[in-house]
């Protein structure tokens, strides 16, 4: 496969876009670009300060500045590991794909809201990623714009292993770079 990719993620937190992201770079050769990591990296820790509409821009904006790096050596794909929640911001990503000659898909990984809600108390009790919202997907859930038809998306079951989601994966992006429509 010589084509490359800029994977948007979407979904709720806990819904496993992570864990998606992470075979997914393996699986494709690509960057795994996490806001998490680059949180952590930036203030030197994840406090629940951290969390204003400043600092968040900050990060978004490092993530935007690294995806373009990668994507400028026409060598890799890049896994934008973010909530990206609007239609704008995926449009904006999507724009810079096409810019350096990558194709961009948004990752969607649908998980039953109670389930993320157990995956998000699970990781905080065992001393995971701590999400400081307490009501997080609640608090969420009203801004996200799910994917638009004219959006590239492969739709993952963030309940499945591994090995299902990789082979749903292949499938769907098999019919997306032969210009078939996303399956939304």
């Amino acid at each position: 496969m010589n084509e490359r990719f800029l994977c948007i993620m979407y979904g709720y937190p806990g819904s496993g876009k992570s864990y998606v992201a992470e075979w997914l770079c393996a699986h494709l050769h690509a960057v795994h670009l996490r806001t998490d990591d680059l949180r952590v990296t930036m203030f030197d820790g994840d406090r629940p300060e951290l969390h204003t509409p400043h600092n968040k821009a900050l990060v978004n904006n490092a993530l935007r500045y690294a995806s373009v790096q990668v994507l400028k050596t026409k060598r890799l794909s890049v896994v934008h590991d973010a909530n990206h929640n609007s239609e704008g911001s995926r449009a904006e990503l999507s724009a810079v794909a096409r810019r350096y000659g990558a194709m961009p898909i948004v990752v969607w990984v649908q998980t039953p809201e109670n389930v993320a809600r157990d995956r998000i108390k699970t990781r905080a009790d065992s001393g995971g990623h701590v999400i400081f919202h307490p009501d997080i997907i609640g608090a969420m859930k009203p801004h996200m714009q799910h994917p638009r038809p004219h959006e590239p998306t492969i739709i993952i079951d963030g309940t499945q292993d591994d090995n299902v989601q990789q082979r749903s994966f292949d499938e769907q992006l098999a019919r997306l770079v032969s210009g078939q429509a996303p399956a939304l």
